[in-house]
């Protein structure tokens, strides 16, 4: 997910979340500045590409993360790419389940019509 901050990220960071852990790793940060057309006043802000994994959380999750950091970012963007065809799935079928009552009402007026209702 893009992102944005006048604050710079870290490479990753580890919040404990009581019993699981969520990993951010931060990739692709660019330093941009812009000025205000106000005050006219310039200020620095960063773009980078922000991607976030929950797991258990124990003590040395945040050593892991350091040193194996290039596992962890693809195992990150990973769960979210299969979050993200999830949710297609789920589109799919609720477009489908639409789709069945829209053909089942227009086989019942069918029906209703060959039997000789109106």
């Amino acid at each position: 997910m893009q992102a944005e901050s006048t604050i710079k990220p870290k490479s990753y960071y580890v919040e404990n979340c009581g019993g699981t852990a969520e990993v951010v790793l931060y990739e692709n940060i660019k330093k941009h500045t812009r000025k205000d057309p106000e005050t006219e006043e310039t200020s620095t802000y960063y773009t980078y590409d922000e991607h976030r994994i929950n797991v258990p959380f124990r003590e040395n999750l945040s050593q892991e993360v350091k040193d194996n950091r290039a596992a962890w970012l693809a195992a990150a963007i990973a769960a979210e790419n299969a979050a993200a065809e999830k949710k297609t799935l789920e589109e799919e079928i609720a477009s489908l389940k639409a789709d069945n009552e829209i053909m089942g009402a227009a086989l019942e007026e069918v029906i209703a019509v060959i039997a000789g209702g109106e």
